[in-house]
């Protein structure tokens, strides 16, 4: 569900103010009416968020986008690891 890709991109965000605002533009899209936003300008959306996040393996923040874009349940990577 779209609810656990939300709430790991959230915690992926805590106390960086920018991705803060671009998952929220995220979330604003999320709950448009179906068929007003395509999947193109979320996945573009997603994206740019993914670009704000600091202090995170790639591999994680790419999972966490790939989760956000799927709506799927299995949004935790295994370990959130520190960027060397």
């Amino acid at each position: 569900m779209i609810e656990y890709a939300i709430l790991a991109a959230l915690r992926a965000s805590n106390g960086n103010p920018d991705a803060i605002a671009a998952l929220a533009l995220i979330e604003l899209s999320l709950a448009e009416p179906p068929g007003l936003v395509s999947v193109g300008k979320l996945a573009e959306l997603i994206d740019k968020w993914g670009l704000t996040l600091r202090g995170l393996e790639a591999a994680d923040i790419d999972h966490l986008k790939n989760q956000l874009k799927s709506g799927s349940q299995d949004t935790f990577p295994p370990t959130l690891k520190q960027a060397s």
